[in-house]
């Protein structure tokens, strides 16, 4: 096998890897939805093998694996998205799956604040406000608007 092979194999190795866990998948399981023996689940996740089309079909349908992420890189997303719009789901299935939670449940907080704010008011602008706890200020775009979450501020006499 050659340099270009090898390569080849280690980054669909680790594309899988990052798919496991974005859909927090041990590899235990990945075997079971897979239809292969633990050992080669293994295999397939250090680079050592490569599961051939049915295997990755069985992932694609038992454990919803994106295979086209695994084989490319790059992720099956809707033509009608933004631009800004592809970024920001980019984001999220990269985070890791507690992380992601944890931004599912931001995201549904500041929802519930926005409609309920809006149906009492519907002339005002809806404002929602979620509180992240941080040691620093971040500065960002999400979905193609600026973005500040503040750290709070430091408490005196600590």
């Amino acid at each position: 096998m050659d340099e270009e092979d090898t390569a080849a194999r280690r980054a669909l190795a680790d594309r899988l890897k990052r798919e496991c866990s974005r859909l927090d998948l041990q590899p235990e399981d990945l075997a079971d939805k897979s239809g292969v023996h633990r050992s080669t689940a293994f295999n397939y996740l250090a680079g050592a093998r490569v599961p051939d089309a049915l295997v990755l079909a069985r992932m694609q349908l038992q454990a919803k694996v994106d295979v086209l992420y695994v084989l490319t890189g790059e992720r099956d997303l809707p033509a009608q998205l933004s631009a800004a719009e592809k970024e920001l789901l980019q984001r999220y299935d990269s985070l890791p799956a507690k992380l992601r939670t944890f931004v599912d449940q931001a995201l549904l907080l500041s929802h519930l604040a926005y409609s309920d704010r809006k149906r009492y008011h519907e002339e005002d602008e809806a404002v929602a406000q979620v509180s992240i706890k941080g040691k620093a200020n971040k500065v960002g775009n999400v979905a193609g608007r600026d973005v500040t979450i503040n750290a709070p501020p430091k408490k005196k006499g600590r």
